[in-house]
C-alpha cells in the first residue's frame, strides 16, 4: 500500500492470545472461537467503507482520499459515495475523441456498471466477490474499437484473509503480518485493504483491535454490511490505430505508414513489427510476403505492376504479459507504373525489325543514373530464336556497359542475323543520382512489354 510500509514500526508481537497481545483483557487462543460470520450475506443495504484504493491503473488517482493539490501529474479520481463509486472518464476516453463510450461487468450478480450520460463510470456493489470490468469505446477518428480491463475486489470488512468469513482467523492473519514486518512478502492493495480494518489509511497494530473491537461491539460480521473496494489493473495488449500507406503507389517511389500507437495500461510502446505483402486483388485474399520487406518503409519495384501493396503492423509494450497487440492489415492500393516511365527511349525501339546486328545498344533514363554495385544485377542479351544468352554484362563489374548521364550504352557482342532478340536490365541494376532511388528494368518498358527486337536478313551464302 502506497506509503503504508514505513509507517509500521511494530516490534514482533509475542505468541500470546490474541486478545491478551492487544490489551483487551479476554483471552482467547489464536484460531480461537469467535462468532463466524458469512462475509458474502448481504444486508439490507451495502455501504461502501472507504477508502476505495487502485492497485496500478496508471491513469487513475491511488485512493478514493487523494487529491491532486499537490501532485505534478493530474490523475482521475475515485469519487466513493456510501452506495456508488463514480469515475469520470473524460480523461481517459475524452469524447472529442472517442465515441460510444460504454462498460460491462462479467458478473452483475457481484457488481452493475455503466457510463452515464456524462462520461462517467457509475459502479453499484451488491456483494462480496471479483469482476472485470471492460471499458469499450470507439476511436472516432478511425473508427476502430478499443478496450480497456481492469478488476474490482469486493470483500466484507473484517474479512482479512478473504475466505469468505469473518472471524478469529483474520485476527491471526494480522497479526502474522505485524509479527513478522522485518521478513514480510510484499503485498497487494487488495491485500493491504483488506488489513486496513479501521479505515485509516495504513496497516498497524490498531487494525486486529479494532478487528476484534468491532465483534465485541457487533459492529463487524453478519448484521454490518460495510464492503472494502479494491480496483487493480488487468495487462491489455496495444493497439495500432488510423494505420495509413503514405506515398504514390508507383514503381520506384519509397512508401510508408503512418500509426498511432495505443496502450490502455499506458505501457510504453516496444519495436513495431513490420511485413510488407504483394496480393493480385483489393481484398489481399491471395497475398504473398514480400521477402525481406520488414521495415516500415518499402520501394516499391517493377514486379510490383499491376499488383495490390499491403502492409501487416503489429505493435509492441514493453509490458511482460501482453507486450505483442493486435495485427493490423493495411493497403490494397493497386501499384502502378509511373506514367511518364522512367525509360525515354530505347535504341533499337522495342519490336522494331531489320536491326543490323552492329546497331548500338542504347536506353535513355529520364534522369541522370548511375550502377548500383552492391548487388547482382545485369544485363542480358539473350537469342529468343536460339533461346541461348549471347551475353551477360554483371553490373557490380563494371564492364560491358558505360554511362553518360542518363544514358547506358550496352556492349553489342554481334548479333546473329535473322534472329529475334531481347534485351533486359534487371530491376535495380541502375539507381537515380539524386535519391538513390531504384529505377526499373527494361521488362517493365511499354507496360510490361519485354525490350525485343528481329536483326535484318544476312547476306546470301558465298557460291
Amino acid at each position: 500500500m502506497k506509503g503504508k510500509q514505513n509507517k509500521k514500526r511494530l516490534k514482533p508481537i509475542l505468541k500470546k492470545s490474541m486478545l491478551t497481545a492487544l490489551g483487551l483483557g479476554i483471552a482467547l487462543p489464536i484460531g480461537g472461537a469467535l462468532p463466524q460470520a458469512n462475509a458474502g450475506e448481504i444486508g439490507p443495504e451495502i455501504n461502501i467503507s472507504r477508502p476505495v484504493l487502485n492497485e496500478d491503473i496508471r491513469w487513475l488517482n491511488y485512493s478514493s482520499e487523494d487529491s491532486n493539490q499537490h501532485s505534478l501529474v493530474s490523475y482521475t479520481p475515485i469519487k466513493a459515495l456510501d452506495k456508488t463509486v463514480i469515475i469520470d472518464l473524460n480523461t481517459h476516453f475524452p469524447l472529442n475523441a472517442y465515441s460510444s463510450v460504454g462498460a460491462s461487468s462479467d458478473d452483475d450478480s457481484v457488481a452493475r456498471v455503466y457510463v452515464n450520460n456524462e462520461n462517467k463510470l457509475i459502479i453499484i456493489p451488491y456483494k462480496r466477490g471479483k469482476i472485470n470490468i471492460e471499458l469499450k469505446a470507439i476511436y472516432t477518428l478511425s473508427g476502430e474499437p478499443v478496450k480497456d480491463n481492469f478488476e474490482l475486489y469486493i470483500s466484507k470488512q473484517g474479512d482479512v484473509n478473504n475466505d469468505g468469513k469473518v472471524n478469529s482467523a483474520d485476527a491471526a492473519a494480522l497479526l502474522k503480518h505485524l509479527r513478522n514486518e522485518f521478513n514480510r512478502r510484499s503485498y497487494s492493495a487488495v491485500e493491504m485493504n483488506r488489513m486496513d480494518v479501521d479505515r485509516d489509511g495504513e496497516v498497524f497494530w490498531s487494525d486486529p483491535q479494532a478487528l476484534l473491537k468491532g465483534y465485541a461491539g457487533a459492529k463487524l460480521g453478519a448484521k454490518d454490511n460495510r464492503y472494502v473496494l479494491t480496483f487493480k489493473q488487468v495487462d491489455d495488449a496495444p493497439y495500432a490505430l488510423n494505420a495509413q500507406l503514405i506515398g504514390e503507389m508507383k514503381t520506384g517511389v519509397k512508401i510508408t505508414s503512418t500509426v498511432e500507437y495505443f496502450d490502455a495500461d499506458g505501457d510504453y510502446p516496444n519495436t513495431t513489427l513490420y511485413q510488407w505483402y504483394q496480393g493480385s486483388d483489393a481484398t489481399g485474399a491471395d497475398k504473398t510476403e514480400i521477402v525481406g520487406a520488414t521495415s516500415s518503409e518499402y520501394t516499391i519495384t517493377a514486379s510490383d505492376v499491376g499488383k495490390y501493396i499491403f502492409l501487416e503492423v503489429t505493435p509492441q509494450s514493453i509490458s511482460d504479459e501482453q507486450a505483442q497487440g493486435r495485427t493490423v492489415m493495411i493497403g490494397g492500393k493497386e501499384a502502378v507504373v509511373t506514367k511518364q516511365g522512367f525509360i525515354q527511349s530505347l535504341s533499337p525501339s522495342n519490336l522494331s525489325t531489320g536491326v543490323d546486328v552492329n546497331a548500338p545498344l542504347i536506353v535513355t533514363y529520364n534522369q541522370p543514373i548511375k550502377a548500383n554495385t552492391n548487388g547482382y544485377a545485369r544485363i542480358v542479351i539473350k537469342n529468343l530464336t536460339t533461346n541461348q544468352e549471347e551475353a551477360s554484362y554483371m553490373i557490380m563489374m563494371g564492364s560491358g556497359y558505360s554511362i553518360d548521364g542518363n544514358t547506358v550504352t550496352i556492349s553489342n557482342p554481334t548479333l546473329k542475323y535473322s534472329s529475334d532478340y531481347s534485351i533486359e536490365i534487371i530491376n535495380g541494376a541502375f539507381m537515380a543520382t539524386a535519391d538513390d532511388a531504384s529505377m526499373p528494368g527494361t521488362v517493365v518498358e511499354q507496360e510490361g512489354v519485354p525490350w525485343t527486337f528481329t536483326t535484318k536478313e544476312g547476306p546470301p551464302p558465298p557460291p
